[in-house]
């Protein structure tokens, strides 16, 4: 039997991404520097390539600075293997017989993606809120955004760093294998 060649079929980064117009660019899943971006305004996904895919360097080059609609992405994912193009994607089969073509974003207007990477780091040096410096007793997390988290990451052994109840939630893989690979929830505030 001919090698797989596509994205882990258990992260499913189509998830994290945003289902209406009102933040356009966040109905896509962007490559850019070796990694993979979603996000949908509560959480974002910042997986690293090489630890969610088996593409060749070649056709990694080809997916960077590219975007992806969130249902291209899906469908691309239950393909045997794919081939990278400059316009897209194209499905293969297990026998290489061509399937679908998932065309990448080549509209007029440009695509404003959030800064993730700013976020990150921008929280990652962040201080604890003030009174939490010896530990946070309560912090809210909407569960469908948690469980939108856990489909879209490259891992499913995740180390959460709170800051505070208003501070976005860091999330690193546990295992040093995935060190690249790192996500953002964004907490609820707690109403008392």
């Amino acid at each position: 039997m001919e090698t797989k060649i596509n994205f882990n079929y258990g992260v499913k980064m189509d998830k994290a991404c945003n289902r209406d117009e009102i933040r356009p660019a966040q109905n896509y899943v962007h490559f850019k520097g070796g990694f993979a971006y979603a996000t949908d305004a509560h959480c974002a996904v910042k997986n690293y390539l090489h630890e969610i895919c088996n593409l060749s360097e070649e056709q990694l080059a080809l997916l960077d600075g590219k975007f992806l609609h969130y249902d291209k992405f899906a469908k691309v994912r239950t393909y045997h293997s794919i081939t990278v193009t400059e316009k897209g994607i194209q499905g293969l089969s297990s026998k290489g017989i061509k399937g679908g073509f998932f065309a990448f974003y080549d509209g007029d207007d440009e695509l404003k993606y959030p800064d993730i990477d700013a976020l990150i780091k921008n929280n990652q040096s962040a201080k604890c809120e003030e009174g939490c410096e010896h530990g946070i007793n309560k912090i809210q997390i909407d569960s469908q955004i948690y469980m939108t988290f856990v489909q879209a990451f490259a891992t499913k052994d995740v180390i959460y760093n709170f800051k505070g109840q208003k501070t976005p939630i860091i999330c690193t893989p546990k295992d040093p294998r995935w060190d690249k690979s790192i996500g953002v929830i964004m907490p609820q505030l707690i109403s008392d």
